[in-house]
């Protein structure tokens, strides 16, 4: 079974052995490179791609603190396994907010077990803390994928203030803003937090957001979209065949220009209490929007309810860190083939901060005027009394009693 170290004191005795950390260039993974080499751990820096192309800025850190810097892309994976999961679940949070990170942590733990068994490593560390919920969804994601590994997880217990990290690294002249903010970003999402953010009667400044513009300053018209959906997932857009990667990259820009895509919501902890988080999500907005209008209009009403019913428990086990469980694994294939029928056109209108589903058109849609049964000379027909008394008899027999 996995040790798992959650303090700097923890790690600092471990046998001398290499230690591939998860590395995204951020202050929290640059300050965990210093403090590594003054312990004389040899580090192996693993930054995860997905959709954001390289980062010089991360290699040229780690390479300053002595650690090999490597980079792997992994954005075919997410967009054919990951984000296909979420779309088939409409999986809403809370039935607040997108999720975002429950999506990357468990592919980013899976690249990284293939990387350390590739180069015989032992140890994979991340740098998260206590408050966040990529501790656990990381090092649970870890443990499923390789249960022999050492995670070194050292700011779960060891709690060095953002500000001294960030003098720390300013010491040896690196080049980090002063920004209060902790951002995490998908293609997916922009999540924010910390700093001004953690006060919940405070509203976020307007210089939080990156991708979406605020709806009082927008000028721009209108615009109607038409979004094309195979089995469930988007396939074209506007009478162009697309894959899910353009898709989700340009609506991302048209929807954030018609301020479509912002969310504000306190998150559950492990720990009990709730952070406050910020995120930006236009496509993931529009998109989720089209799904379910689609959904609602080709899945029977029983299918529906039962779909709805396992959507939010797999949003919730994907939330917790448990995407490698058994139960989540057949909650995706039963979701997956609940949206088999998923499939047509729905046309979406973006307004100032609305995405607004205006129709849709599906071979399989429920509707009346779709049926190509005469539904009115069926039921003219058929001696419908006996059913509506059926229909009732629940209802009759409470209140005799």
């Amino acid at each position: 079974m996995s040790r798992v170290l959650t303090s700097l004191d923890e790690l600092a005795k471990l046998p001398p052995q290499p230690l591939l950390l998860l590395y995204s260039g951020g202050l929290d993974g640059t300050y965990f490179l210093k403090w590594a080499q003054n312990h004389t751990i040899r580090i192996v820096a693993l930054r995860v791609a997905i959709g954001d192309g390289t980062n010089s800025f991360a290699e040229a850190n780690a390479n300053y603190f002595g650690a090999e810097y490597i980079e792997i892309d992994a954005s075919q994976e997410y967009y054919q396994e990951f984000l296909p999961a979420a779309i088939h679940a409409d999986a809403l949070y809370q039935n607040m907010f997108p999720i975002s990170s429950s999506l990357t942590r468990p592919l980013i733990a899976r690249v990284a077990c293939r990387a350390a068994r590739e180069r015989g490593i032992d140890c994979v560390g991340h740098t998260a803390t206590w408050k966040q919920n990529s501790a656990v969804r990381l090092s649970a994601s870890l443990m499923a994928q390789d249960s022999d590994l050492v995670i070194a997880s050292p700011f779960v217990r060891s709690h060095i203030p953002r500000e001294a990290k960030l003098r720390s690294l300013q010491e040896e002249g690196l080049d980090f803003c002063d920004d209060p903010y902790s951002i995490d970003t998908t293609p997916w999402a922009r999540v924010i937090e910390s700093g001004p953010l953690e006060d919940p009667r405070v509203p976020p400044a307007e210089d939080v957001f990156r991708w979406t513009r605020p709806v009082e300053n927008i000028t721009a018209d209108s615009v109607e979209i038409r979004l094309k959906f195979d089995r469930g997932l988007p396939c074209g857009m506007n009478g162009e065949s697309a894959s899910l990667e353009q898709i989700v990259n340009v609506l991302n820009d048209i929807a954030g220009l018609h301020g479509i895509g912002r969310y504000s919501g306190l998150e559950d902890t492990p720990f009990g209490f709730k952070s406050r988080e910020v995120r930006e999500a236009p496509a993931a907005a529009v998109i989720l929007a089209g799904h379910k209008a689609l959904a609602n209009a080709t899945i029977p009403p029983d299918e529906y309810s039962v779909r709805s019913y396992l959507a939010n428990e797999w949003t919730v086990l994907a939330v917790h860190g448990r995407w490698f469980s058994h139960l989540a694994r057949c909650l995706r294939e039963c979701l997956a083939a609940l949206d088999v029928p998923v499939s047509g056109e729905v046309s979406i209108l973006l307004q100032p901060g609305i995405a607004n589903v205006r129709s849709v058109d599906a071979p399989g849609c429920f509707c009346h005027s779709s049926l190509a049964m005469p539904l009115d000379e069926a039921i003219a027909s058929f001696d419908v009394g006996p059913w509506l008394a059926m229909r009732s008899l629940s209802d009759m027999h409470t209140r005799e009693i």
